[in-house]
């Protein structure tokens, strides 16, 4: 079982993290061992990621509708296999994201899948857990990847359910998925919209990268409406070799961690309460599949 050596504070990424001076080595069918790696955070109070549980999430007055600058301007990039998951970088850092807590630097996007469609998303709603999530990392204007302040990081993650559609438009472009260990490919004219929901409403929580060494750094912003992911594209993440000698990822999301007293913030707040606020995002769910 391949382990993957991961460096702190040099790469911006969840599924790459840097390391000033520690090495970490990990895997995703050991969860329980990256407790042991130096100057781990893994075992912290603040962990991600988790399950929403709808019932209980809350309005919070600070929060404001996310705001997702120049995210509609095409963007060139390359799209890199880095061991842990394949994620873009754009040549240019335009895009920014802002939001209660001031405006952030949009630095990459990245993919987390499971071993069949019925897992892949590191977050879970109301315990359901989709097929595959991109999160979107941004960097607080003004602020070092190194940085320990909470907030020092915005993730927006963006929940994706299999599909049988074709591979075009943004997947196109993001075709083939670089399955070779550290193989990339250029990308032209990407529309970060193209990857998010029309509808941009948000659960919210403070939370941690989802690596070692789990740096308690993060602001989750997880989409409530998901997006489609064709099932094809899938199959190619599944195929992503996370070292030289072709061991397959296979899956590349991290356990569920507990809240520990956190509370988990929605905007724009729900009229609906309790029960009555799960029976409905149910209901749409099933409709989507419905009509889907």
């Amino acid at each position: 079982m391949m382990a993957y050596k991961v460096l702190r504070f040099v790469v911006i990424s969840l599924g790459l993290v840097t390391l000033v001076a520690s090495r970490c080595d990990f895997n995703y069918y050991n969860q329980h061992a990256w407790l042991l790696c130096s100057e781990s955070q893994c075992g912290g109070n603040r962990q991600s990621p988790i399950n929403i549980d709808t019932e209980k999430t809350k309005a919070n007055n600070n929060l404001i509708a996310l705001r997702f600058n120049n995210y509609d301007d095409p963007v060139d990039g390359d799209f890199e296999n880095v061991g842990t998951t394949v994620e873009f970088v754009p040549e240019t850092k335009d895009a920014t994201l802002t939001n209660h807590l001031g405006t952030y630097d949009l630095l990459q996007f990245h993919f987390h899948w499971g071993r069949d469609s019925s897992e892949g998303s590191e977050h879970q709603i109301d315990d359901e857990q989709y097929s595959a999530e991109i999160q979107f990392v941004h960097l607080k204007q003004g602020a070092s990847p190194s940085d320990t302040a909470g907030d020092t990081f915005s993730v927006v993650a963006v929940l994706c359910e299999a599909a049988d559609i074709p591979i075009r438009g943004v997947w196109a472009k993001l075709s083939p998925v670089p399955t070779k260990h550290e193989d990339s490919h250029s990308v032209s004219d990407l529309v970060y919209t193209d990857l998010l929901p029309r509808n941009r409403d948000y659960y919210h929580y403070e939370g941690s990268l989802t690596t070692p060494l789990c740096d308690e750094t993060v602001q989750w912003f997880v989409l409530k409406n998901t997006i489609k992911i064709p099932k094809a594209f899938l199959t190619m993440l599944r195929r992503v070799e996370s070292d030289e000698d072709g061991t397959l990822l296979t899956f590349n999301f991290r356990n569920l961690q507990r809240l520990n007293g956190r509370q988990v913030f929605e905007f724009p707040p729900d009229v609906d309460s309790g029960e009555d606020k799960k029976r409905k995002r149910r209901n749409n769910h099933r409709g989507r599949h419905h009509h889907g």
